[in-house]
């Protein structure tokens, strides 16, 4: 259109862009992310989960409870009050716990499956998808809380079903995940979730402890190094309890043991010290601690009961 003949007046600008916001039909361009005008109900919320993205403790809360949950549904609601008490803890007054929740459910989800998707190389309408399932089941606990009514059964098996998807095992990265990892068809459940552990050097000084005094005992087991695996491991997945169902004992078992050892063989991997046929000795003593055998089955992950109840880290845990 052509240039008006005399600029119009700042009244009439101020009245014109007060219709133009009351009228909020691009409202939604001027969020952070698209998701925000379902899960941000303030401005102060979406800025708090923002900042919490960054936290590296609340990272791994969320983290553990998406890796229990692919392995056991059930997780999602045993786990779920670890998150709230992480976010109450880092809560800034004036934002309610509700909103705090709801908006970190967004960048939360989109945090971790952009970390993931980034790690494994997947295409960003995958990582898409996986946002939207663990945004969606999330923001369905969120919701089952504050009703006291609803499921998010449909919603689990769909982040599931999507997880599993797209952890399909395309090639064999370590010497023993054939035996480790032996769902039909394989999966690569925790390797992400361990290289971000072993990245961080958390277990560096007390596994290399725990592997010279073993490589000292007059048996030559791996008893120490067994228990270092399965310390780091409670960082990243439920470990099975007495009061669970047996269903849901024997799956968080199963993937306890799974992920203590892919912490051992990356651990290994990570070593510049030990040439592979070092390694693959090591490696073979630690899944005799583990109890796999050649089929990778075998016994408990863990060999006692944190005072909680669940088998923890350490000398408490175990």
């Amino acid at each position: 259109d052509p240039l008006a003949p005399r600029p119009p007046t700042d009244a009439q600008v101020r009245e014109h862009m007060r219709r133009w916001r009351e009228a909020g039909a691009f409202t939604d361009l001027f969020l952070p992310q698209p998701f925000c005008a379902e899960t941000c109900a303030t401005p102060e919320a979406c800025a708090a989960a923002r900042e919490l993205t960054g936290d590296v403790y609340v990272q791994r809360v969320l983290s553990r409870i998406l890796t229990s949950t692919i392995d056991e549904s059930g997780a999602l609601d045993r786990l779920w009050d670890d998150l709230g008490t992480a976010l109450r803890a880092r809560r800034p007054t004036p934002v309610a716990p509700t909103d705090l929740l709801r908006a970190f459910a967004g960048h939360g989800a989109e945090w971790l499956t952009t970390r993931r998707g980034s790690q494994r190389g997947w295409s960003y309408a995958d990582t898409g998808e996986l946002c939207e399932r663990l945004r969606a089941v999330l923001l369905g606990k969120v919701d089952q809380a504050n009703t006291a009514g609803g499921g998010t059964a449909a919603l689990v098996g769909a982040l599931q079903e999507t997880a599993r998807r797209l952890h399909a095992r395309q090639f064999e990265p370590y010497p023993v995940c054939h035996l480790v990892c032996s769902q039909d068809p394989p999966l690569c459940l925790y390797r992400a979730a361990v290289a971000d552990l072993v990245a961080s050097r958390r277990y560096q000084s007390p596994w290399r402890d725990a592997d010279r005094d073993d490589a000292a005992s007059e048996d030559k087991r791996r008893r120490q190094t067994w228990e270092i695996c399965q310390d780091a491991a409670y960082e990243l997945i439920e470990f099975p309890t007495d009061d669970m169902p047996e269903e849901a004992r024997t799956a968080l078992d199963t993937a306890a043991r799974r992920t203590c050892l892919c912490f051992e063989q990356q651990m290994l991997a990570d070593d510049q010290r030990k040439p592979p046929r070092t390694a693959r000795r090591i490696l073979a003593h630690v899944l005799g601690e583990a109890g796999f055998g050649e089929a990778g089955s075998g016994g408990e992950a863990g060999s006692g009961e944190a005072e909680s109840g669940e088998a923890g880290p350490g000398e408490a845990g175990r």
